[in-house]
């Protein structure tokens, strides 16, 4: 389900968070559709992953899942970092893409309002323990509603 379409889209990049929008953390998998997905985009895009994690061994975990997945070939980088708000300006700094020349895809809709006032479109992959969340005025409304990543291939 799409709210609309932004025809004026000028992608450059994609930023994807990780746990509940390609890993499911409780499967200790990726979600079915998240290779097919990195596949095609990252012949388009430059690509990402942007995500919070509260300690090294933490962002050590999500490294090395990376690999036994064979992930890292899809990404410019990958941020795991407890720093939640700076991270998306450094990876848009890092792929040398401006907000609005950004997607950001997440499972959590509280952090779309953060990502709507630095102008980046947004995707709201909506599962998992974040599936009951609704679009408010203080969160903003994706660009995107989505329940699966694949359902983006068809919109941009």
């Amino acid at each position: 389900m799409d709210p609309y379409i932004p025809h004026d889209m000028h992608l450059t990049s994609i930023l994807f968070d990780w746990g509940g929008t390609l890993y499911d953390h409780s499967t200790k998998a990726l979600f079915p559709d998240s290779k097919q997905v990195l596949e095609h985009f990252s012949k388009k895009y430059s690509l990402a992953i942007v995500s919070f994690a509260e300690d090294t061994a933490e962002m050590n975990r999500r490294f090395d899942i990376l690999e036994k997945f064979d992930l890292r070939k899809y990404f410019q980088f990958a941020i795991f970092h407890p720093d939640k708000n700076n991270m998306y300006s450094l990876a848009m700094r890092n792929l040398n893409s401006k907000p609005e020349n950004t997607l950001v895809i997440d499972d959590y809709m509280q952090r779309i309002a953060f990502l709507k006032t630095i102008g980046c479109h947004t995707a709201w992959v909506r599962r998992g323990k974040f599936s009951d969340q609704t679009p408010t005025e203080k969160t903003g409304q994706p660009d995107f509603i989505i329940s699966s990543l694949s359902e983006l291939i068809g919109l941009i």
